[in-house]
């Protein structure tokens, strides 16, 4: 694996965000993209329901996507939630009354938001990948889920990923491999004894956060 330091690049702070959630569990572009989302709810939540601007941008949404709408809900604030979905069903309601068909003329903010921030980390992530540091880092991460690898295949125009990165995604494939496996063994009734492992219990939960990534 070949790197060093990459030249004549500052390291900014969306470097050190994704240095910070390799060392975490999970992919860590999941796991930032899942703080991001989390952070910009809770402050519309709490500070942007009445806001013009976002009543504007939300009712050319016609509110948020079910996934967003209901991790908004999630966040126990029920007022805010309501505030907002009652003032678009207002507007749905006026709109079919002057005989008009409801509709979305722009995508849900936080999905836009979303794919900002997962450009974002990408095309950092690419512009990295020989620094050493960096790669050290991906090293001890549980890897890039398939979507976040395939966003980085069609980033990259010009050249083909790194054959290390490549080495190493698969590493982490056999790794979840083996736990699911040994998971699956463990259920013979003839290993009714053994303990599961650590990983082994969440193995297929981890198969699968893996194949599509973590919703936020």
């Amino acid at each position: 694996m070949s790197g060093g330091q990459v030249p004549g690049r500052e390291k900014f702070s969306t470097y050190y965000e994704i240095w910070d959630a390799c060392y975490k569990s999970g992919c860590p572009i999941c796991r930032l993209l899942d703080r991001r989302i989390h952070d910009y709810l809770e402050s519309l939540m709490y500070e942007g329901v009445n806001t013009t601007s976002v009543r504007v941008k939300l009712r050319g949404a016609l509110g948020f996507c079910r996934t967003h709408a209901c991790k908004a809900i999630k966040l126990g604030d029920a007022l805010g939630v309501a505030i907002i979905y009652e003032d678009l069903l207002q507007l749905v309601a006026k709109q079919l009354g002057e005989g008009q068909m409801p509709q979305q003329a722009i995508a849900c903010p936080a999905c836009s938001l979303r794919r900002v921030f997962e450009q974002s980390y990408g095309r950092t992530l690419l512009e990295f990948l020989e620094d050493d540091e960096f790669q050290q880092a991906l090293q001890s991460c549980d890897g890039l889920c398939l979507a976040h690898l395939h966003q980085l295949s069609s980033q990259e125009k010009t050249i083909a990923l790194p054959e290390w990165l490549l080495t190493l995604v698969r590493q982490k494939i056999q790794q979840r491999r083996r736990r699911l496996s040994e998971f699956l063994r463990k259920q013979d009734v003839q290993a009714k004894n053994e303990r599961l492992s650590e990983g082994e219990p969440t193995a297929c939960e981890d198969a699968i956060d893996y194949l599509v990534g973590t919703t936020d």
